[in-house]
């Protein structure tokens, strides 16, 4: 990029007409404060963020792990514990988790970071040596859009269960995360073992949860057999 810079501003040179000869001073100062002082600066944030969601995307593979792990080892049966759904056709982007229960189906979006995050209403950002900036993905935009899809897609299937819960699970070091007022729920893993209460809560028949169970089922299988 500097070097097709360079290489305009040299040819500017021999084609500035004398209608811009009384302006080019300043067009070469601008020019010079672009590639010498702009430039390397959007060049180093441009850096720090991909290396940034590098991190994340590797840390959020672990969150996932550590997430589904301690489910598992919380909801018995009828409880069933789904990673990384993805609908069939992939249609829409996978779920990280989906709970079914009798205390209720949540659409789970885990979520982990190596930087400070703050969640106040439904405004999330992230801090890096430049300040606060908005996430790039919202993952309570994200666990809502596919708590509705979730919901459509059981519709579509001839099972009805009038609503699927959203939630965004913070997997991450606790001490990055600030939660104030979030217009959708964030868990913290410490917090999930203190939570018995809402998990006895009685939603669903065990009929209606194999119902779900089964048509989720399938379309794993279905993804499976289109993938081999």
């Amino acid at each position: 990029m500097l070097y097709f810079l360079l290489f305009a501003w040299v040819k500017s040179q021999t084609v500035i007409t004398e209608y811009f000869e009384p302006y080019k001073n300043l067009i070469n100062v601008i020019f010079f404060i672009t590639v010498f002082l702009i430039l390397p600066l959007l060049s180093l944030w441009i850096s720090d963020n991909f290396v940034n969601q590098s991190e994340h995307y590797k840390i959020g593979e672990e969150a996932e792990i550590q997430a589904v792990d301690s489910f598992r080892s919380l909801l018995l049966e009828p409880w069933t514990v789904v990673q990384n759904f993805e609908f069939p056709y992939r249609k829409w982007g996978d779920i990280d988790i989906i709970l079914i229960g009798t205390g209720g189906i949540w659409a789970v979006e885990v979520k982990g970071y190596t930087n400070r995050v703050r969640n106040i209403g439904d405004n999330w950002h992230f801090k890096n040596k430049f300040g606060w900036w908005k996430l790039s993905k919202h993952p309570a935009k994200q666990a809502r859009r596919n708590a509705v899809r979730l919901k459509n897609y059981l519709d579509a299937e001839g099972v009805n269960v009038g609503w699927v819960e959203s939630v965004v699970l913070w997997a991450g070091d606790e001490l990055n995360l600030i939660v104030e007022k979030p217009e959708t729920p964030v868990w913290k893993i410490s917090e999930l073992p203190t939570m018995g209460g809402f998990w006895q809560k009685q939603k669903f028949s065990v009929e209606q949860v194999s119902q779900v169970v089964t048509v989720l089922q399938n379309s794993v299988n279905q993804s499976k057999k289109k993938s081999k």
